[in-house]
Protein backbone atom coordinates (compact mmCIF):
# COMPACT_ATOMS: atom_id res chain seq x y z
CA UNK A 1 0.00 0.00 0.00
CA UNK A 2 1.63 3.21 -1.15
CA UNK A 3 0.11 6.33 0.84
CA UNK A 4 -1.13 9.40 -1.28
CA UNK A 5 0.27 12.45 -1.50
CA UNK A 6 -1.98 14.15 0.37
CA UNK A 7 -0.81 11.59 3.30
CA UNK A 8 3.21 12.09 2.92
CA UNK A 9 2.78 15.80 3.05
CA UNK A 10 1.00 15.87 6.16
CA UNK A 11 3.10 13.28 7.70
CA UNK A 12 6.16 15.25 6.75
CA UNK A 13 4.10 18.58 8.40
CA UNK A 14 4.44 16.78 11.29
CA UNK A 15 7.80 15.66 11.32
CA UNK A 16 9.13 19.25 10.80
CA UNK A 17 6.75 20.57 13.80
CA UNK A 18 8.66 17.94 15.50
CA UNK A 19 11.75 19.06 14.38
CA UNK A 20 10.90 23.07 15.26
CA UNK A 21 10.72 21.39 19.12
CA UNK A 22 14.20 21.39 19.47
CA UNK A 23 15.61 19.48 22.24
CA UNK A 24 13.46 17.13 24.39
CA UNK A 25 13.80 15.30 27.53
CA UNK A 26 12.61 11.72 27.22
CA UNK A 27 9.24 11.76 28.25
CA UNK A 28 8.19 10.28 31.52
CA UNK A 29 11.77 9.23 32.48
CA UNK A 30 13.37 9.70 35.99
CA UNK A 31 15.98 11.49 34.92
CA UNK A 32 15.14 14.82 32.29
CA UNK A 33 19.25 14.64 31.81
CA UNK A 34 18.50 12.70 28.95
CA UNK A 35 17.52 14.33 25.75
CA UNK A 36 16.58 13.91 21.98
CA UNK A 37 15.51 15.41 18.60
CA UNK A 38 14.00 14.50 15.39
CA UNK A 39 16.10 16.90 12.63
CA UNK A 40 16.28 17.04 9.30
CA UNK A 41 19.42 15.34 7.59
CA UNK A 42 21.89 17.48 5.83
CA UNK A 43 21.99 16.05 1.67
CA UNK A 44 25.51 14.47 3.31
CA UNK A 45 24.36 12.83 5.80
CA UNK A 46 24.43 9.00 5.32
CA UNK A 47 21.03 7.45 5.52
CA UNK A 48 19.85 4.53 6.62
CA UNK A 49 17.45 4.19 3.38
CA UNK A 50 17.48 6.56 0.08
CA UNK A 51 14.01 8.48 0.95
CA UNK A 52 15.16 9.36 4.58
CA UNK A 53 14.84 12.44 5.65
CA UNK A 54 14.94 13.19 9.27
CA UNK A 55 16.77 11.09 12.32
CA UNK A 56 16.68 11.15 15.65
CA UNK A 57 20.03 12.40 17.74
CA UNK A 58 20.14 11.73 21.65
CA UNK A 59 22.02 13.99 23.96
CA UNK A 60 24.46 11.29 26.28
CA UNK A 61 26.17 14.70 27.86
CA UNK A 62 24.59 13.23 31.18
CA UNK A 63 27.26 10.22 30.82
CA UNK A 64 29.01 9.83 34.01
CA UNK A 65 32.40 7.69 33.49
CA UNK A 66 32.96 7.58 37.29
CA UNK A 67 29.47 5.35 37.82
CA UNK A 68 31.30 2.89 35.41
CA UNK A 69 32.28 -0.25 37.61
CA UNK A 70 35.90 -2.14 35.96
CA UNK A 71 34.38 -3.99 32.86
CA UNK A 72 35.64 -7.61 31.67
CA UNK A 73 37.22 -8.04 28.48
CA UNK A 74 35.94 -10.78 27.02
CA UNK A 75 35.36 -9.98 23.43
CA UNK A 76 38.93 -11.10 22.18
CA UNK A 77 38.34 -14.08 23.46
CA UNK A 78 35.16 -14.66 22.03
CA UNK A 79 37.01 -13.43 18.22
CA UNK A 80 39.70 -15.99 19.18
CA UNK A 81 37.37 -19.05 19.76
CA UNK A 82 36.13 -18.10 15.90
CA UNK A 83 36.50 -20.41 12.95
CA UNK A 84 38.30 -18.40 9.97
CA UNK A 85 35.44 -18.90 7.65
CA UNK A 86 33.39 -16.67 10.90
CA UNK A 87 36.32 -14.99 10.89
CA UNK A 88 35.85 -13.58 7.54
CA UNK A 89 31.92 -13.46 8.06
CA UNK A 90 32.98 -10.89 11.48
CA UNK A 91 35.39 -8.86 8.84
CA UNK A 92 32.94 -8.36 6.69
CA UNK A 93 30.24 -7.32 8.74
CA UNK A 94 32.38 -4.99 10.00
CA UNK A 95 33.00 -3.45 6.71
CA UNK A 96 29.82 -3.45 5.46
CA UNK A 97 29.21 -1.40 8.79
CA UNK A 98 31.99 0.65 7.65
CA UNK A 99 30.83 0.93 4.32
CA UNK A 100 27.50 2.51 5.72
CA UNK A 101 28.65 4.96 7.53
CA UNK A 102 27.27 3.11 10.69
CA UNK A 103 30.44 3.33 12.23
CA UNK A 104 33.85 5.10 11.31
CA UNK A 105 37.60 3.67 12.04
CA UNK A 106 40.21 5.51 14.11
CA UNK A 107 43.84 5.01 14.58
CA UNK A 108 45.19 3.22 17.70
CA UNK A 109 46.97 6.85 18.53
CA UNK A 110 42.98 7.87 18.89
CA UNK A 111 41.93 5.29 21.44
CA UNK A 112 42.98 6.48 25.03
CA UNK A 113 41.35 10.11 24.21
CA UNK A 114 37.87 8.03 23.37
CA UNK A 115 38.60 5.98 26.04
CA UNK A 116 38.55 8.73 28.61
CA UNK A 117 35.21 9.94 27.47
CA UNK A 118 33.77 6.34 27.26
CA UNK A 119 34.23 2.16 28.27
CA UNK A 120 35.25 0.25 25.28
CA UNK A 121 32.23 -1.58 24.06
CA UNK A 122 32.66 -5.09 22.86
CA UNK A 123 31.64 -6.20 19.74
CA UNK A 124 31.02 -10.09 19.42
CA UNK A 125 28.95 -11.75 16.62
CA UNK A 126 26.57 -14.43 16.95
CA UNK A 127 25.10 -17.18 14.21
CA UNK A 128 28.31 -17.92 12.93
CA UNK A 129 28.82 -21.49 12.30
CA UNK A 130 31.32 -22.17 14.95
CA UNK A 131 28.10 -20.78 17.24
CA UNK A 132 25.88 -23.11 18.65
CA UNK A 133 22.65 -23.76 16.49
CA UNK A 134 19.70 -21.08 17.69
CA UNK A 135 16.00 -20.64 16.44
CA UNK A 136 15.84 -17.05 17.13
CA UNK A 137 19.11 -16.24 15.49
CA UNK A 138 19.12 -16.85 11.40
CA UNK A 139 22.24 -15.25 10.39
CA UNK A 140 25.42 -13.77 11.45
CA UNK A 141 24.86 -10.44 13.47
CA UNK A 142 27.39 -8.17 15.41
CA UNK A 143 26.12 -7.20 18.89
CA UNK A 144 27.59 -4.79 20.66
CA UNK A 145 27.80 -4.79 24.60
CA UNK A 146 26.77 -1.66 26.14
CA UNK A 147 25.91 -2.26 29.42
CA UNK A 148 29.16 -0.29 30.87
CA UNK A 149 27.81 2.88 29.09
CA UNK A 150 24.39 2.35 30.47
CA UNK A 151 26.01 2.26 33.82
CA UNK A 152 26.95 5.90 33.39
CA UNK A 153 23.90 6.98 32.16
CA UNK A 154 20.70 8.07 34.45
CA UNK A 155 17.44 5.53 35.02
CA UNK A 156 15.65 5.67 31.98
CA UNK A 157 13.08 3.67 32.55
CA UNK A 158 9.36 5.04 32.51
CA UNK A 159 5.58 3.83 33.15
CA UNK A 160 5.25 4.41 28.97
CA UNK A 161 2.80 1.37 27.77
CA UNK A 162 3.58 -1.57 26.40
CA UNK A 163 3.55 -2.08 22.89
CA UNK A 164 1.16 -4.85 23.13
CA UNK A 165 -0.95 -2.47 25.02
CA UNK A 166 -1.03 -0.06 22.21
CA UNK A 167 -1.93 -2.17 19.82
CA UNK A 168 -4.73 -3.99 21.46
CA UNK A 169 -5.92 -0.35 22.65
CA UNK A 170 -6.24 0.32 18.84
CA UNK A 171 -7.86 -3.12 18.02
CA UNK A 172 -10.91 -2.17 20.59
CA UNK A 173 -11.52 0.92 18.94
CA UNK A 174 -12.03 -0.87 15.66
CA UNK A 175 -10.23 1.15 13.37
CA UNK A 176 -10.88 0.60 9.48
CA UNK A 177 -7.05 -0.31 9.25
CA UNK A 178 -3.69 -1.16 11.51
CA UNK A 179 -0.38 -1.64 10.49
CA UNK A 180 2.26 -2.19 12.98
CA UNK A 181 5.87 -3.80 12.29
CA UNK A 182 8.59 -6.12 14.14
CA UNK A 183 11.82 -3.92 14.64
CA UNK A 184 12.88 -6.83 16.36
CA UNK A 185 15.95 -7.37 14.04
CA UNK A 186 15.93 -3.54 12.86
CA UNK A 187 19.58 -1.87 13.48
CA UNK A 188 19.05 1.80 14.89
CA UNK A 189 22.14 3.82 14.17
CA UNK A 190 22.28 6.76 16.98
CA UNK A 191 23.43 9.92 16.47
Amino acid sequence: VVPSDDIVRRIEQLLQQLCDQGWRPLVRCPSEALRVKLRRLAPDEPRDTDIQAFCFTVDLSAFDKSKVGPQRGYARGLYNRLSSVDRETYARLIKDYLVRGWWSSVEKCQLNRIADISPPIPVFMIGGSSSKPSATVKKPRLVLDCRAINEGLPSTSSENPSGSLIINALRWSSPVAIASIDAQQAFYRLQ
